[in-house]
């Protein structure tokens, strides 16, 4: 959803540098969409406390109504089978 951002490896890889190197790590999840990407959330935990990250955070999307019609296009373009279900 992130397309410029860094991959999940190289992040996860950052992570491992980090907390191998002492110094505390924290992942967050966000934005946690309902019905659309909540299903990751275990495996993202698990992929980040085997980097050694020993704490995590979360934020539930917020849907601004600014951006709400492109968020909605977004979900019809490119979920069109789980639109409807985000979107209530």
């Amino acid at each position: 959803m992130e397309p410029r951002a860094a991959t999940p490896d190289r992040r996860l890889d950052t992570l491992r540098l980090l907390s191998a190197a002492g110094i505390p790590t924290v992942v967050m999840v966000a934005p946690v969409i309902p019905a659309l990407n909540e299903s990751e959330i275990e495996r993202i935990l698990e992929a980040a406390a085997a980097a050694g990250v020993r704490e995590a955070g979360y934020v539930l999307l917020r849907l601004p109504l600014e951006v709400r019609d492109i968020f909605k296009e977004f979900l019809e373009r490119e979920y069109p089978d789980r639109a409807k279900h985000v979107m209530s």
